[in-house]
């Protein structure tokens, strides 16, 4: 028969080894688009959204492109928002971001419109895109 201290020290590193076992198992995985989220970090299979913002009409997606590999864009909160949706609605992906209508140069100049163009992740679940702003929104279906 082992000396007690060694079956406590069993009992142990079996508890332990169970607990990591169960946290293991119950915790969720993290969906793929949640990964390619990170900043600063080269992604593969990303998209290139081109979206032209107006002054005093709703925003529009004029271009969107699968890249190889990117960068997640990295924005300012503030009052437009990009969302990727899947097949039922739901956002996967959302980020806002702030749009300031000055064209550079002395003295900066006030533009009617700006054009963006914002890299996101991509995942197969996306369907749809949208960009809001406070004078509307503007949808663009992925084609598979």
């Amino acid at each position: 028969m082992m000396p007690l201290r060694y079956q406590i020290l069993g009992h142990l590193l079996v508890g332990l080894l169970v607990g990591y076992l169960l946290n293991l198992a119950l915790t969720p995985p993290v969906p793929e688009i949640e990964r390619k989220s990170e900043p600063f970090v080269t992604q593969r299979d990303m998209l290139a959204v081109t979206v032209t913002l107006h002054r005093s009409a709703a925003p529009e997606i004029t271009d969107v492109q699968l890249l190889e590999q990117g960068r997640v864009s990295i924005m300012q909160p503030g009052d437009y928002a990009l969302v990727l949706l899947d097949a039922d609605g739901e956002a996967l992906y959302t980020n806002s971001f702030r749009a300031t209508f000055l064209r550079p140069g002395e003295p900066p100049r006030l533009a009617d419109e700006i054009r963006r163009i914002f890299v996101v992740p991509y995942a197969q679940e996306v369907v749809r895109i949208v960009v809001a702003g406070p004078q509307g929104s503007d949808e663009y279906e992925l084609s598979k």
